[in-house]
């Protein structure tokens, strides 16, 4: 049995016995959840992120609760992507022209 595995069998045991228990997840299981991979979430968990996905800690593992993970996705903001703006004729003679000016200098 992995040792992760154990851990998590024990915490469970305890929860249980606690009476509060609550799903943990590990991260394979949040990706998949979310159909991302898991280096997506795990990009989520650093510090840098603007927003990052609440998780726990035990030892070298990290542990997510649904619940929290669920009202993460539901609470945050939805990215807004700027209209995409076709290029014209014009545009792309101006870009080429550039193009061979910035040629010309160079040799």
């Amino acid at each position: 049995m992995h040792p992760g595995a154990t851990l998590l069998a024990g915490l469970r045991q305890h929860f249980e016995r606690a009476g509060f228990l609550q799903s943990f997840l590990t991260i394979e299981h949040v990706a998949e959840e979310l159909h991302q991979p898991t280096e997506w979430v795990e990009s989520k968990c650093r510090r840098r992120c603007s927003n990052p996905i609440p998780f726990h800690n035990v030892g070298n593992h990290r542990l997510f609760v649904w619940s929290e993970v669920f009202n993460w996705v539901t609470s945050s903001p939805k990215i807004i992507h700027s209209r995409h703006r076709r290029r014209t004729k014009e545009d792309i003679d101006a870009v080429r022209k550039a193009k061979a000016r910035k040629a010309r200098k160079a040799a």
